[in-house]
């Protein structure tokens, strides 16, 4: 599938890895010679369009492979039992298919174990590597009661389907879990998205979120996962993003991942949660393209937490 917007095109490509089919598509600029690639590995919900703000600031200056995994949605084949290396090998395929020799990579929640794996087995192919949200190899709290509120959420779905209020109060929990919306310290327009995303989890396909399940029991919950595989990363400058208030994949998580990437910068943005993508937009953005960039990230006053080695604070450089 073709579409066009604004001076950049759209086309979705579907793939196959070892039986299984996924997509990726593919964004790319009206004036598309020797611009960088930015491989987009952007969660496991709505995974080809759920990063719009992004795409619109950097879809005319780069071009963007968003991907969808074989297994995590109804859109593709289902996997018996997924693994790291099924992952990283669809990943890889991406890159030849597309004949990508070498490109930028985030990588964001869930998918933040597998944008690691790349930088680590495939450290030559990565220009520089964007870990968003991404979960240590100690998983928070939250995010094991958020997978058994979703398993409760799958088993009463059936019954709900005709109780909106609800299926609303269920999606409702998820959302100000993944937000900012539930503290006095969250800001308006967190309250909005959280909003909108109660909205579209109410909507989603009993499917998808056993999809969701499934990918957390198979990767990281099972007694003994790898979440983190060993060994260093290096020769990829890399910068873990994190939100000031997310209860999912706390800042500390970037803290102990960068103990393994021997270039890694730790920016954690004010006032927003694991959504920060979405709740911090301009914000994020402006920090994604300067990083991409090379750019200096100090001083930016919407960083709280900014580290290289050690934490700089944002009150020690005003």
């Amino acid at each position: 599938m073709s579409m066009k917007f604004g001076g950049a095109s759209s086309v979705t490509h579907t793939l196959d890895w070892k039986g299984s089919d996924y997509l990726c598509r593919v964004v790319t600029p009206a004036t598309e010679s020797r611009l960088n690639t930015l491989l987009v590995l952007p969660g496991i919900m709505y995974p080809l369009h759920s990063w719009p703000r992004l795409e619109a600031e950097f879809a005319d200056i780069r071009r963007l492979v968003f991907v969808e995994l074989p297994g995590v949605t109804t859109a593709t084949s289902a996997v018996p039992r997924l693994t790291w290396e099924f992952l990283l090998g669809a990943t890889v395929n991406i890159l030849d298919s597309l004949g990508i020799q070498r490109c930028d990579v985030l990588a964001a929640s869930a998918c933040g174990p597998l944008g690691y794996r790349l930088a680590h087995q495939y450290g030559d192919r990565i220009s520089r590597l964007v870990l968003v949200g991404a979960p240590s190899q100690n998983l928070s709290r939250e995010t094991e009661e958020l997978i058994r509120h979703i398993d409760r959420f799958i088993t009463l779905k059936p019954s709900l389907s005709g109780d909106r209020a609800r299926r609303k109060e269920f999606a409702g929990i998820i959302a100000e879990t993944l937000t900012l919306s539930n503290s006095t310290r969250g800001r308006r327009s967190a309250a909005m998205i959280a909003l909108a995303l109660r909205h579209k989890l109410s909507r989603l396909p009993r499917e998808d979120y056993i999809r969701y399940v499934q990918y957390h029991n198979d990767l990281m919950l099972n007694p003994g996962a790898e979440v983190i595989p060993p060994g260093l990363i290096e020769g990829v400058p890399t910068l873990a993003v994190y939100g000031e208030h997310d209860r999912i994949t706390p800042p500390g998580s970037g803290r102990e991942l960068a103990g393994n990437i021997a270039d890694c910068t730790v920016a954690v943005i004010k006032q927003c949660g694991h959504m920060l993508n979405n709740e911090r937009s301009k914000e994020f953005n402006d920090l994604i393209n300067r990083f991409l960039a090379g750019n200096s990230l100090t001083p930016l006053p919407y960083l709280a937490d900014i580290s290289t080695g050690q934490t700089v604070r944002a009150s020690d450089r005003m």
